[in-house]
Order: C-alpha cells, then sequence, then structure tokens
C-alpha cells in the first residue's frame, strides 16, 4: 500500500506541500511513506498509529481481531470491547458502519493483509523511521485496548526524531468516531504550526507558532529540543 501512495503523489496536480496523515494501520502505512522524503512532504500526523516495528497482539486480542473480519456479530463485539473505550462510548450508527465496512471485506485478504502487516516479515520498518525529517505527532486515544499508549511512547515517539505525542482523554482506538472535534483542534493546530515552519525555510527552532505548539504540550517540549540536533544534521 505505501507503494501505491508513493505513485499517487506525483500525480496530484498544483500540490507543492502537503501532510500525510493516517490511522491505525494507515499511520504505519504514513511512517514508510514519509521515510521516502516525498517532495512537497511538511508534516505527518499519526492517528493511534501502528509502529513501523512489528506489532503483536496478544493470542486472544489477535484472534477477536481477525474474527472481526468474518462476522457481523464478532465485528460488533470487537468494537466495543476492543476498539472502543469503553462499551457504550460509540453510537449506534458508528457501530453499523463498523459492522457493515467489516462484512464488506475479502476476509481472507484483509486477515493476511493485517498479519504481514503488522507482525510478519514484511511488517518491520523500524529502521526507516530514522530517515523521517519533517514535524510528526502521534495523536493516542488514553484509554485505547488495542494499540497502548506506551506502545506508541515506546515505538512511535520515541523512535520519530522530535515527535510531539498527544494523548486525549476517553478515547480508545476508534478516536476519530470518539472524539471528532478534539481531534480536529489537534490537527488544525498541528497543520497550522507546520505551515510556519515551511515557510521558515523548514526550521523548526525558526518557527515561534511551531515552538508555542510543543510548549503547549509540555511533556514534549525536550523533545521539540531534540529538532536542533536534527536541523544540523
Amino acid at each position: 500500500m505505501a507503494e501505491d501512495v508513493e505513485k499517487i503523489l506525483p500525480a496530484l496536480e498544483n500540490v507543492t506541500d502537503f501532510i500525510l496523515a493516517g490511522h491505525g494501520m494507515g499511520a504505519k502505512i504514513a511512517q514508510i511513506v514519509a521515510s521516502g522524503e516525498p517532495k512537497g512532504l511538511i508534516g505527518l500526523a499519526l492517528i493511534n498509529p501502528v509502529p513501523a516495528s512489528p506489532w503483536i497482539l496478544s493470542s486472544p486480542k489477535m484472534e477477536r481481531l481477525y474474527g472481526s473480519c468474518e462476522a457481523k456479530t464478532e465485528a460488533l463485539d470487537f468494537a466495543n470491547g476492543v476498539l472502543s473505550a469503553h462499551p457504550g462510548s460509540l453510537t449506534v450508527s458508528d457501530l453499523d458502519k463498523i459492522s457493515a465496512h467489516a462484512i464488506k471485506q475479502d476476509t481472507a485478504l484483509t486477515i493476511a493483509w493485517l498479519r504481514e502487516g503488522s507482525e510478519g516479515k514484511e511488517g518491520d520498518w523500524s529502521g526507516a523511521v530514522d530517515k523521517i525529517k519533517v514535524p510528526a505527532m502521534a495523536i493516542a486515544g488514553k484509554s485505547d485496548r488495542l494499540i497502548s499508549v506506551q506502545t506508541i511512547k515506546d515505538e512511535v515517539y520515541g523512535k520519530i526524531y522530535g515527535c510531539i505525542m498527544v494523548e486525549v482523554e476517553d478515547a480508545g482506538h476508534l478516536l476519530p468516531l470518539e472524539r471528532p472535534k478534539k481531534l480536529l483542534e489537534e490537527l488544525q493546530a498541528f497543520v497550522d504550526a507546520c505551515v510556519d515552519v515551511r515557510k521558515n525555510d523548514g526550521l523548526r527552532s525558526g518557527s515561534l507558532l511551531y515552538q508555542g505548539f510543543c510548549v503547549a504540550r509540555e511533556s514534549n517540549y525536550n523533545n521539540f529540543m531534540r529538532t536542533q540536533g536534527l536541523e544540523s544534521r
């Protein structure tokens, strides 16, 4: 899928600057694409990201994940029991959309993609993230029961140089559904900061707006300061 994205980017007309965003496995793909330093990329937004390194769930959770690809009942159970912050945090409409999407997929292909892309030999891109040079933000639901906040801290925030980490209360893995307004606020602030960095010749140290974005998330300020070293490499 990363190759598909890389092929599409040059075909986008009148797009000079862009930010890559992805959720879950889509965020893993975004990391892989960003590591190739595509022309025009000015930022990377990773929502509940699967790490670029191999990501292995416990057997019971993995079985439930694969089962959710096979039938509506299992999809609903997985959404309520694992994907959401807590049972009842997703609306009936959201659950209907999740289950409808799940049962439309080719089960065998979906399971193979999940297995190989997360834990298989094709799923290890840990050596690529060091090549990511643009501003990056990892945003996670504090109650994510699929990809824990600690995993994201260790394998995404801790591996991408100068990455900013944002934790959102009352949200699980389906952050875009559970806290859409909060997610939009964080993404808009990040986009504005990235655009300002671009105006300052790509130097984060030269953007007061970007520095303010980092300082407002105090726990990430030390990681931001590491970008001074990144810019001199």
